[in-house]
């Protein structure tokens, strides 16, 4: 199958958050908001990781302990402003396997969760014109994953069918968002013991593999 187009997540596919930010930031939302370490939670570490590798449903994580997800995201959203977010991550060093296809003809485009603010910021330090980029907003009718509608109207943007694309991601919403979508969907392994509950299409290293093996 020669594929037309790569549909990429961004956080943790593309681009990386430093570990210290996570805990810092997830840990003082918790905190403001009254939830203190507890049998519940563990370590504030060890929900901030599920929280925001995607482990499980946003939330849902953050309904179980209690909480309103709108009351949630407009705390956390103090602690992870767009400045502190974009001087807190960094890019995978393969992304210029983002512009060899670009050359080969292939179009690109972005289907992430990450807020629109912070979505720019992240994709400036990349510095690739992406064809097309879906952030997750339920306010325009854009669920967040594994919700197909950001996916689709991605695909629409991009002038491609379903089949004609590719998708990459790195977490069980990811993976789920493909199955949900009908399209082939793929994890990339940026870390080990990484656990997911689904099963991908396949699995890659990194872009460069990725590349090789479905736009050669």
């Amino acid at each position: 199958m020669a594929y037309k187009a790569a549909l990429f997540d961004l956080d943790g596919t593309l681009v990386d958050t430093k570990q210290e930010h996570i805990y810092d930031s997830v840990g003082r939302t918790l905190h403001e908001l009254g939830i203190t370490p507890a049998v519940e939670i563990g370590d504030y570490a060890v929900f901030a990781n599920h929280f925001w590798k995607g482990f499980s449903d946003r939330d849902i994580l953050i309904q179980d302990l209690g909480l309103s997800p709108d009351s949630f995201w407009e705390v956390f959203k103090k602690h992870d402003s767009p400045s502190v977010r974009v001087a807190n991550s960094f890019v995978y060093p393969d992304f210029h396997v983002l512009n060899q296809l670009r050359e080969r003809g292939i179009k690109t485009g972005i289907v992430t969760d990450a807020p629109d603010y912070v979505a720019v910021g992240e994709l400036e330090l990349i510095g690739h014109s992406f064809d097309y980029i879906v952030c997750a907003d339920h306010l325009q009718g854009i669920p967040a994953k594994p919700h197909t509608a950001g996916l689709l109207k991605c695909l629409i943007g991009l002038g491609v069918s379903v089949t004609e694309a590719i998708y990459l991601g790195n977490a069980n919403v990811d993976v789920d968002l493909g199955r949900n979508a009908g399209i082939k969907n793929g994890v990339v392994v940026r870390e080990s013991g990484y656990k997911l509950k689904s099963t991908p299409d396949f699995f890659v290293k990194d872009l460069v593999e990725f590349q090789e093996r479905f736009f050669k």
